[in-house]
């Protein structure tokens, strides 16, 4: 690898190293732009879903069908043709579908960290978020109303699903990095809420919003890019940050061998 290695342990320690590599969030990420502008271009959901198809098939191939990549490709593409055909589309089919397709296509797969952690993430995604969002809205009546402050709709509109989705991919995660890794992160509830949420509204989107400006004219995307890089150097420093908490992230030990703290 060519990362820095202090700037992988910090992400190692925050159990986001996900964000340094392309994963099925950001392809996600990606869809849901691109198909945006479409729609917003004035194009039909029917006619946006088919055009979103060959792109995501495309992007997968050019960045690498490592599980993760071909899970979300999958599973989006399964998502468009629902959508443009009008099917009613279910995420635990998909989720399967796209675990039976990878795994005839390579079985040894199954025995990937890369291919558990994304599949048993999303699978907790599917089953629990939902769940857990739904629960705490209930404990906060009247947060969601239009007569609610602004600052409780957005808790409840934008806080609790994020922080619902980090504490079941965490909770999904956890148990195996501590063993394939010996690394156990309490902190990654924060990590993935801060990190992820900053790369998910920030620079993945300005990244997108420079590729296009620049496939316009080039210059376009040099005040883009300056920002960005900018907007990573804060990224960093967040993790260098969240890595250094005391007992943020501890050291563990698989059976028989001895733990050690930080």
């Amino acid at each position: 690898s060519d990362i820095d290695p202090k700037i992988q342990d910090s992400f190692v320690r925050t159990n986001t190293l996900h964000i340094l590599a392309i994963s099925g969030q950001q392809l996600m990420l990606i869809f849901l732009i691109l198909f945006g502008i479409l729609r917003a271009a004035g194009l039909s959901q029917r006619a946006g879903a088919l055009v979103c198809i060959p792109a995501m098939i495309l992007y997968g191939a050019a960045v690498g069908w490592q599980p993760s990549v071909a899970r979300a490709v999958l599973m989006i593409v399964l998502l468009l043709a629902g959508m443009a055909f009008d099917r009613k589309v279910r995420l635990a089919r998909m989720l399967a579908f796209a675990a039976i397709i990878l795994l005839i296509a390579n079985p040894r797969d199954a025995f990937d960290i890369g291919f558990q952690l994304s599949f048993l993430a999303v699978l907790f995604l599917i089953v629990f978020a939902g769940p857990f969002t739904a629960w705490c809205k209930r404990r906060l009546p009247g947060w969601d109303g239009a007569a609610a402050p602004w600052w409780k709709r957005i808790t409840v509109g934008a806080v609790l699903p994020l922080l619902g989705a980090s504490l079941v991919c965490w909770l999904a995660s956890g148990p195996l990095t501590a063993w394939r890794f010996q690394w156990f992160s309490p902190v990654t509830l924060i990590a993935n809420l801060l990190i992820v949420g900053w790369v998910s509204a920030l620079t993945i989107p300005l990244g997108f919003l420079s590729l296009l400006l620049g496939s316009v004219w080039i210059p376009l995307a040099y005040p883009i890019n300056a920002v960005n890089g900018v907007l990573t150097q804060g990224l960093l420093a967040m993790s260098h940050a969240l890595a250094a908490v005391p007992y943020g992230s501890l050291r563990v030990a698989r059976p028989g061998e001895a733990a050690e703290w930080p």
